[in-house]
């Protein structure tokens, strides 16, 4: 099956330990070993994790409907969210429209 993948993370605006372009890089390089093809990769600079309304994560919800993506990957769960609950009804729609959610650490 060939999959469409977006890489999601959203970036700290505190010191971080990694370069920002770290999590990316890496998503990326998995997906090349797997031969799944990156679409696009929707990253929200400077938002809370809180805020469930950032522009690239809307983005994303957005392509999901459109069956542009079969697959969102991620480093961590907190970089799809900070409210586990409001994650976790991310994670059962993205379920429902065919488009599993992949944590890759």
């Amino acid at each position: 099956m060939r999959r469409s993948i977006a890489g999601c993370q959203r970036t700290m605006t505190c010191k971080a330990k990694v370069p920002v372009s770290q999590p990316a890089d890496m998503l990326e390089k998995y997906c090349e070993k797997q031969g799944w093809e990156v679409v696009a990769v929707y990253q929200d600079d400077g938002f809370t994790g809180l805020n469930m309304e950032r522009p690239d994560l809307q983005r994303m919800l957005r392509a999901i409907e459109r069956r542009q993506i079969n697959l969102v990957i991620t480093k961590d769960l907190s970089r799809l969210g900070r409210n586990y609950l409001q994650t976790g009804h991310l994670i059962e729609d993205f379920s429902k429209k065919r488009c599993p959610l992949y944590r890759h650490e």
